[in-house]
């Protein structure tokens, strides 16, 4: 499949109009659509018409939905899209080079940053853009088919429940590349994952086309205090913010 629809029920009906869509399957209370020809023309038009925005490649969630929780749907999304075919679909290096310059960045401005949380670490690329580092990195996805893939390329992982098991204070840096622009996480999660980040540790994320940083900035800054340090690269703003005492 190229395209992927995550519809609620609300939008079912509407939905199943679209010719080039095919129903693949239902997942509780929502529904999952593909083509394996991206979505164009009056489709892609009654997409947008219906609050729906493109959020990875051809995929497409509902903007905004009182009743579902974003996290859910993102992850409804990616599960269906699977650890296989999301990398044939991004440009590996682009990815790489995003975390090679945060990773760089973060050094450069704390030191002693070895204890490593990559959330959103997909099939685990963030292993090829430290090669040899002495980084003890953990990474963390909602998807299990991500984590299966990550394990296999010999990144240690946790999920949901084994992220809520972790001592405060035990990482040095938390990593998001190319991940909070789809904002998807609660800020129940967001508080859980600062939680972890110890006094003056880090958390360092891109935002792709600038999206979602006002979004994030503003959950975080319920969870505590930060330091917020931003910058202009090829990958969208970046975001480094040093977790103060309290």
């Amino acid at each position: 499949m190229i395209s992927f629809v995550v519809a609620t029920e609300r939008l079912l009906a509407k939905v199943l109009e679209i010719q080039e869509l095919s129903f693949l399957k239902q997942q509780d209370d929502l529904f999952i659509f593909g083509s394996n020809e991206p979505v164009s023309g009056p489709g892609k038009q009654v997409l947008l018409n219906l609050g729906f925005v493109k959020i990875f490649e051809d995929c497409y969630v509902p903007d905004q939905c009182a009743d579902y929780s974003r996290e859910r749907i993102v992850r409804v999304l990616f599960e269906s899209i699977g650890a296989e075919s999301y990398l044939k679909r991004i440009t590996i290096q682009k990815n790489v080079g995003c975390y090679q310059v945060l990773l760089r960045r973060a050094v450069n401005q704390t030191p002693n940053l070895s204890r490593v949380l990559d959330v959103g670490c997909g099939p685990g690329t963030i292993l090829d853009a430290v090669d040899g580092n002495s980084f003890h990195i953990t990474g963390f996805d909602f998807v299990e088919d991500n984590l299966v893939a990550a394990r296999k390329k010999g990144l240690n992982t946790v999920g949901s429940k084994e992220l809520m098991l972790l001592p405060a204070n035990s990482v040095d840096l938390v990593i998001c590349s190319f991940v909070l622009h789809y904002e998807s996480l609660s800020l129940a999660m967001i508080s859980q994952i600062a939680s972890l980040i110890r006094p003056y540790g880090l958390w360092a994320a891109n935002f792709h086309k600038d999206r979602g940083y006002s979004w994030f900035t503003e959950m975080l800054i319920k969870t505590g205090t930060y330091h917020l340090r931003t910058e202009e690269s090829e990958f969208g703003r970046l975001l480094f913010a040093t977790k103060l005492e309290s």
